[in-house]
């Protein structure tokens, strides 16, 4: 698989409300990642995709709903 993530940030709140947006817009496999380090915890909001073909042909429709798009393995 091949996730694109859209956000990461310490805000819970923020997260979960993109989160919730890319569902509302069809990504049924977005999600939030909680990772914890030393700087504290960050939340990653990512979508799953099955290959790196699928991930790209819905990058235009993920940049509507935010401006910065990664993808990653």
């Amino acid at each position: 698989p091949i996730y694109a993530q859209l956000l990461v940030t310490s805000d819970q709140k923020t997260a979960d409300a993109l989160a919730a947006k890319l569902i509302d817009h069809g990504f049924m496999t977005s999600y939030v990642e909680r990772s914890i380090s030393e700087k504290g915890t960050t939340f990653k909001v990512r979508v799953k995709f099955s290959s790196d073909a699928e991930a790209r042909s819905n990058e235009a429709k993920l940049k509507e709903l935010s401006k910065d798009v990664w993808f990653v393995k």
